[in-house]
C-alpha cells in the first residue's frame, strides 16, 4: 500500500480546479493543507522568538509596498508559502505516521513516472500522437505544452514543463535515497531514465553534483583529495564537450542564455541603490520590460528564471544574510543528509524564478524536509532500541 495523499499530491500538483484573480488553485493547493493536518502536530503553542520571525518575514515586502493586483497576487502567494514553511519546521511530527507507505510511495512514483513519460515520447516519436502530453487538457496548470514546438521530443510527464519533470525526478531521488541510508543503483538508473526522457541538461548537472558528493562523503580522508581532483577533472572533460559552444550564449543579446543569466546582473548593477531594499512584489516584468527598452533592446520574458536572482531582487540585501544563513548551517552540520538538501536547494533554485509557487515551495523545501523529519525521528527510534537492548 501507498500514502495516497502523497501521491496526489505529485501527480495532480499540476491539475486547476478553478482560478481567482489570474491564480489557478490546483489539487496541490488543496490537498497541502489535509497532509500538514494528516502529518503533523498543529497546536496553538507558539514560540516567542519563531513568532517574531514570522512576523518579520510578513512585514519585509510591505516596505516596498504598491497598491495593485500584481503586488497582491505575489503577497498572497508569498504568504501562503511561508506559513506552510513555518509549520513544517516548527511543528512535530504525528506518531501515526507509516513511514513504509511514505517510502513505498516514493519508489512507486519513481516508476509510474518513469514509464509513463517513456510511452509519452515513444507515441511523439514513433507516432506522431501527443495524447499523453497535457493529461489533464483544459485544466493543465499555466499553458498547454506543445512538443511540436521544439526541435527534439521533451517529456514533461504529468507536469507543466520537461524542467519541472527533472525537479520532481530529483526530489524523488533525494527523498530515496534518505530513507535507504545509500546510493541505491536503482535510484540512480530511475532518475537518469526520467531526466534523459525530459532532455534536461541542468538536471543532469544537478543529479551528477548530488551523486558526486555523496560519493565524496562516504570516502576515507585519505582518498578524498584525490576524488576531488579526479570528479573535477572527469566533470570539466564533459560539460567542455556537450557545453563549450554554448558558452557564447552569454555575450549573444539575442541568445535565452543572455536574457536569462547576463541581462538581470546588468539591470542589477544599475539598480544598485535600489537593491538595498529591493523592489515591490509582482513589479519583475513592467521593470525588467521598461529598462530594456529604454537601453535600445526589448526584455526576452515575462520574469526571471532564476530563483536566486529573484530573492535578490525582491529583498536586496537580506536575501545575501538568508544565503549566508543556510552557508553557514551547511558548514556547522553534521548531518550528511542535511548537507546534501542544501546543495540540492540552492542549485535547483537556479533553475525556476517561481520561488513562492506553492508546486516549487512543496517540491523544494517542504517534502524534502518532510522526509528529512522522518528520517531523524526513524535514527531516534533506532538508537533508543539499541541503547534498551
Amino acid at each position: 500500500m501507498i500514502n495516497y495523499t502523497i501521491f496526489f499530491i505529485f501527480i495532480l500538483m499540476h491539475f486547476t480546479i478553478f482560478k481567482v484573480l489570474g491564480y489557478e488553485v490546483t489539487f496541490l493547493n488543496l490537498l497541502v493543507y489535509y497532509w500538514l493536518y494528516s502529518n503533523y502536530k498543529i497546536n496553538l503553542q507558539f514560540n516567542t522568538k519563531l513568532i517574531t520571525i514570522f512576523s518579520i518575514l510578513l512585514v519585509i515586502p510591505l516596505i516596498n509596498i504598491e497598491l495593485n493586483l500584481e503586488f497582491i497576487k505575489t503577497y498572497s502567494i508569498y504568504i501562503q508559502a511561508i506559513l506552510i514553511v513555518f509549520i513544517v519546521l516548527n511543528y512535530n511530527l504525528k506518531e501515526t505516521i507509516n513511514y513504509q507507505k511514505v517510502y513505498k510511495t516514493i519508489v512507486f512514483l519513481q516508476s509510474l513516472i518513469l514509464i509513463y513519460t517513456f510511452f509519452q515520447i515513444l507515441l511523439y516519436q514513433f507516432f506522431g500522437d501527443t495524447l499523453l502530453y497535457n493529461p489533464w487538457g483544459i485544466f493543465q496548470f499555466h499553458h498547454i505544452y506543445n512538443p511540436n514546438g521544439h526541435a527534439e521530443a521533451r517529456a514533461v510527464g504529468f507536469f507543466l514543463e520537461p524542467s519541472f519533470l527533472a525537479l520532481i525526478s530529483l526530489v524523488l531521488f533525494f527523498t530515496r535515497f534518505v530513507f535507504e541510508e545509500e546510493l541505491k543503483k536503482t535510484n540512480i538508473y530511475i532518475t537518469f531514465g526520467i531526466i534523459f526522457l525530459a532532455q534536461s541538461m541542468f538536471g543532469f548537472v544537478v543529479l551528477l553534483s548530488l551523486i558526486l558528493y555523496i560519493t565524496f562523503s562516504n570516502l576515507k580522508t585519505s582518498n578524498k583529495y584525490f576524488f576531488m581532483i579526479l570528479s573535477i577533472v572527469l566533470a570539466s572533460i564533459i560539460i567542455g564537450n556537450i557545453e563549450i559552444y554554448r558558452l557564447n550564449e552569454f555575450s549573444d543579446t539575442h541568445s535565452s542564455g543572455y536574457w536569462r543569466l547576463i541581462a538581470p546582473l546588468i539591470f542589477f548593477k544599475n539598480h544598485l541603490y535600489e537593491l538595498l531594499s529591493g523592489f515591490p512584489f509582482g513589479s519583475i516584468e513592467d521593470n525588467f520590460s521598461n529598462y530594456f527598452i529604454f537601453r535600445g533592446r526589448g526584455w526576452h520574458g515575462t520574469g526571471l528564471d532564476n530563483g536566486i536572482y529573484v530573492y535578490i531582487y525582491y529583498f536586496g540585501i537580506l536575501s545575501i544574510v538568508y544565503f549566508l544563513y543556510i552557508l553557514a548551517v551547511f558548514v556547522k552540520t553534521q548531518n550528511i543528509n542535511l548537507k546534501i538538501f542544501i546543495i540540492f536547494y540552492f542549485l535547483m533554485l537556479n533553475a525556476n524564478g517561481a520561488i513562492f509557487s506553492i508546486d516549487i515551495v512543496f517540491s523544494l523545501i517542504i517534502f524534502p524536509i518532510y522526509i528529512l523529519k522522518i528520517s531523524e525521528v526513524i535514527n531516534l527510534k533506532e538508537k533508543e532500541v539499541y541503547d534498551n537492548n
